[in-house]
């Protein structure tokens, strides 16, 4: 300005000159990022990065893998139906009823490499810790190959838990309730083998029975917990906790899962590797 000022213009002249001088005025900043922006280029690039990004967030979301507890559903109802009668409260009166009221689920994967399923249960008391015992879950089949089996535990599963009285299969004293428990999938891989049978209502394509054998003196509360799982691991995914006027008397309940890429039964016994404290809950080794 001070050279225009100078050349003899007045002020207004010289601030003028010296404005226009600058150039005209942009509305978004060149120099930057706003070269990218303002051609359709720059855009369609961000679009990409948004959209792969937010792609990318859903797949791996979708990987997870281990217990996570969920509503119950009307499918669950349909899955029980399938089941003998022994192995679930006969007066259970579905998820809007009384009994139903207590029941819990959760969805289930698998880990990836995982051929059989092991189950068990442990009953904790003050002084003594129950030996468990564990059995194969399944699948129902026994002539898949190893693929086969991966991609059937590879599935979409639901965990069905209750605890409540009148159990027709192993009655317990009428003041005591037992703890049921329904593993069942959802339109698994299911391999085609001469002479196997397959349900397949509702797109429920297998089912399995984990019926506790304990009875138990006036349950607290049940909770399916959130866990992952991990290939040859055993993990709790089900506690049944005593009421109040019990916690003397009697620990608690818990189920465990074993996600196994072999068919070998686990080597280390569940009591081996979880115990029991009083005050701290049940707790790894």
């Amino acid at each position: 300005m001070a050279e225009h000022m100078a050349q003899g213009f007045s002020r207004e002249e010289a601030e003028y000159l010296t404005v226009k001088g600058m150039g005209e005025p942009q509305t978004v900043n060149r120099g930057l990022l706003g070269h990218v922006f303002t051609n359709r280029l720059g855009w369609a690039a961000l679009a990409v990065l948004l959209v792969g990004g937010g792609g990318w967030y859903a797949y791996q979301a979708a990987q997870w893998e281990g217990v996570r507890p969920v509503a119950t559903t009307a499918l669950d109802d349909t899955a029980i139906s399938q089941i003998d009668s022994h192995d679930w409260p006969s007066n259970y009166g579905g998820i809007g009823g009384s009994a139903g009221g207590f029941a819990k689920a959760a969805e289930i994967r698998f880990p990836e490499g995982t051929t059989h399923v092991f189950a068990a249960f442990l009953s904790a008391q003050t002084t003594t810790l129950r030996s468990s015992f564990s059995w194969w879950v399944g699948p129902p089949f026994l002539k898949a190959t190893t693929d086969e089996l991966k991609r059937f535990w590879q599935g979409h599963f639901r965990l069905v838990s209750i605890a409540a009285q009148r159990f027709d299969g192993q009655p317990c004293p009428k003041t005591q309730v037992q703890v049921g428990n329904v593993l069942y999938g959802i339109r698994t891989f299911f391999p085609k083998e001469p002479g196997s049978w397959q349900r397949d209502q509702h797109g429920l394509t297998y089912y399995s029975n984990l019926v506790s054998g304990f009875c138990l003196n006036n349950p607290g509360n049940l909770e399916l917990r959130r866990t992952p799982l991990a290939l040859n691991t055993w993990t709790p995914v089900m506690e049944v906790f005593p009421g109040l006027a019990e916690q003397k008397q009697q620990g608690t309940v818990i189920l465990l899962l074993y996600s196994s890429n072999t068919t070998d039964i686990p080597g280390r016994k569940p009591e081996d590797v979880y115990q029991y404290d009083p005050k701290a809950g049940w707790h790894a080794n």
